[in-house]
C-alpha cells in the first residue's frame, strides 16, 4: 500500500464518529437517519456525556417552567381573592357620566358615614331591574343611579347598610318574612335601629305634571334614600300634625308631607273638626291653607294645645289660602300673635323679580332671623300669589312676644 493514499488517524476519527450535537425533534425523518450513527459504531465517551447533560438541562428547564407558572397561577388567584374582597369592602367604580349621577353627593356621603347602626335595604324587585337597566332612558338611568349608588352607601357606612333584591313577581312566598310591613312589589323597605320606613321606586324620581301627561323630570334617588337612613337611624323624630278638616289645599298637604317626611319628620293628619287629641308627643302643628273658615271651639282647642299647661315650647304654622275668607281664623292670628292678614294680594312690579312674567310670582329677600340664617344672602323665596300680612307686634326679641 502506498503511504500517500493512507488516512491519518485524526481524519478517520473525524469521519467516523457522527456528530454529538442534539437533533432537533422538528427536523424530517430523513435527516434524522442521515446523522444517526451506525448501528455496530461505538459512541465515544464524551457524546455520550453531552446527550446526558442535554436530557438533564430540559428536565430541569421543563420543571423550573412547571413551578413558575404554578406559582405565577397562585399569585393571581391570590390577587383575585384579595381585589374581590376589596371590591366588596371599598368598591371602585368610575364615573364617566357628565353629571356624575353614579356618584354619591357630599351631602349624601356625610349621610351615610353618620349612620351607625345596621340598616337593612328590601327592595321588593328584581336586582337586574337594576343592574341590567340601559341608562338610554331616564328611567333607566335612575333604576342604574339607585343600583351603583346603594353599593356606595354600603362602602361609606362601613356595610352597615345592606341592600337586599326579593323578586315578588318571580316568588310570591318571599313577602311572607315582611308581612308585617305589608310590602307589595315595588316596594322599598328601610329597616333598622328598632325602626322601619317604607318608599316605592316611583319616589325614586321627580315627575312633571302638564295638561296633558306626568313625565319623569329628574331623579330624587340621593333624597329619597339619604331620607330614610336619616329617619332610621335618628334617635329622635319629631312628630308634625298637619290639621284637616277644612277643605285645605291638595297641594299644600301633599308639598308639606314630601318636604317633612324628607327631612326626619313623622308626619300625621289630625282632622281637627272631630274628637281626636292633638297629642302631647307632637311638636308642631301645621294650618295648611283652609278654604273654610275655624269654629271657636276649634280654635280654642289649637290655642290650648299651644299654651300646654302653661309650659309652652310648641310650635304653630299657618299657610293662608289667598282666596279663602276665614274671619274667625285670621282674628286669632291678629290678636294672639299680632300678625294680620288683609285681604290685599301682593304683586311684583319689578320683571326681574317676576318668576315668569307673572306680577303675582313674585322672588322676595329673605330677612336674617334665627330661623333663616342658612338661607339669606344672594337667596331669594318664590312667592306665588300671597296675601298681605302686617305685623303689629315690634320686633325686639327680648320680648315674650315679638315679629
Amino acid at each position: 500500500m502506498k503511504k500517500e493514499n493512507q488516512v491519518p488517524d485524526n481524519e478517520l476519527r473525524r469521519q467516523d464518529v457522527p456528530d454529538a450535537s442534539p437533533v432537533d425533534p422538528a427536523a424530517p425523518d430523513e435527516t434524522r437517519e442521515e446523522t444517526s450513527p451506525p448501528e455496530n459504531a461505538e459512541q465515544p465517551d464524551a457524546g455520550k456525556k453531552k446527550k446526558r447533560r442535554g436530557v438533564s438541562r430540559k428536565f430541569r428547564y421543563g420543571t423550573l417552567s412547571t413551578v413558575l407558572t404554578l406559582v405565577v397561577v397562585a399569585a393571581v388567584v391570590l390577587v383575585n381573592v384579595v381585589a374581590s374582597l376589596l371590591n366588596d369592602r371599598y368598591p371602585l367604580n368610575l364615573d364617566l357620566t357628565s353629571d356624575k349621577i353614579f356618584t354619591l353627593s357630599e351631602e349624601s356621603v356625610k349621610v351615610a358615614q353618620s349612620v351607625d347602626t345596621d340598616v337593612d335595604v328590601v327592595v321588593f324587585a328584581g336586582e337586574e331591574n337594576f343592574s341590567d337597566a340601559t341608562t338610554d332612558s331616564t328611567a333607566g338611568s335612575i333604576m342604574r343611579q339607585f343600583y351603583e349608588l346603594m353599593k356606595q352607601y354600603e362602602s361609606q357606612s362601613g356595610g352597615h347598610v345592606k341592600t337586599t333584591y326579593l323578586d315578588l313577581v318571580a316568588n310570591p312566598t318571599l313577602a311572607t318574612q315582611y308581612s308585617a310591613y305589608d310590602v307589595e312589589s315595588g316596594d322599598i323597605l328601610f329597616i333598622g335601629n328598632g325602626k322601619y320606613k317604607k318608599s316605592n321606586i316611583n319616589d325614586l324620581a321627580e315627575y312633571s305634571t302638564s295638561y296633558y301627561s306626568t313625565t319623569i323630570s329628574g331623579s330624587n334617588v340621593e333624597k329619597t334614600v339619604a331620607s330614610q337612613l336619616v329617619t332610621i337611624t335618628s334617635e329622635y323624630t319629631p312628630v308634625v300634625a298637619l290639621l284637616t278638616g277644612h277643605d285645605e289645599a291638595s297641594y299644600s298637604i301633599q308639598g308639606l308631607q314630601s318636604v317633612l317626611g324628607s327631612n326626619n319628620y313623622e308626619v300625621r293628619e289630625i282632622d281637627i273638626t272631630g274628637s281626636e287629641e292633638l297629642g302631647d308627643d307632637v311638636s308642631t302643628l301645621v294650618i295648611a291653607a283652609p278654604s273654610k273658615d275655624y269654629t271657636a271651639d276649634e280654635i280654642k282647642k289649637v290655642r290650648e294645645w299651644l299654651n300646654n299647661g302653661g309650659n309652652l315650647g310648641r310650635d304653630l304654622a299657618v299657610f293662608v289660602n289667598y282666596e279663602a275668607d276665614c274671619p274667625n281664623l285670621y282674628e286669632y292670628l291678629n290678636v294672639d300673635f299680632g300678625i294680620e292678614v288683609t285681604n290685599n294680594l301682593v304683586i311684583e312690579t319689578n320683571v326681574n323679580r317676576q318668576y315668569g312674567y307673572n306680577q303675582y310670582y313674585l322672588y322676595a329677600d329673605i330677612a336674617s332671623t334665627d330661623y333663616t340664617a342658612g338661607s339669606t344672602g344672594d337667596k331669594k323665596a318664590l312667592t306665588m300669589i300671597t296675601r298681605q300680612l302686617l305685623t303689629h307686634k315690634d320686633d325686639n326679641s327680648s320680648s315674650s312676644l315679638f315679629n
